[in-house]
């Protein structure tokens, strides 16, 4: 018997006013995994802002190099 199955057996045998509480709980759980499933966008640099800078090295730019894209794609 699977878990569904056995759920509502359960719930049909439980008063009325327990059903609609279990069916409130059911769709507190469905609002729970359905926000925590939409991400905010975020840009690669707001996501390495606190990386920024770590390297010991006098380059602040990536662009700093002019000629490390050149060719690229051709």
């Amino acid at each position: 018997m699977k878990i569904s199955e056995i759920a509502s057996v359960k719930i049909e045998q439980l008063p009325l006013e327990k059903q609609k509480e279990v069916l409130d709980f059911i769709e507190f759980l469905q609002s729970k995994i359905e926000s925590s499933q939409i991400e905010e966008t975020v840009s690669f640099l707001e996501a390495a802002k606190d990386f920024a800078g770590c390297l010991d090295s006098k380059i602040t730019d990536l662009s700093y190099n002019q000629q490390y894209m050149e060719g690229y794609g051709e």
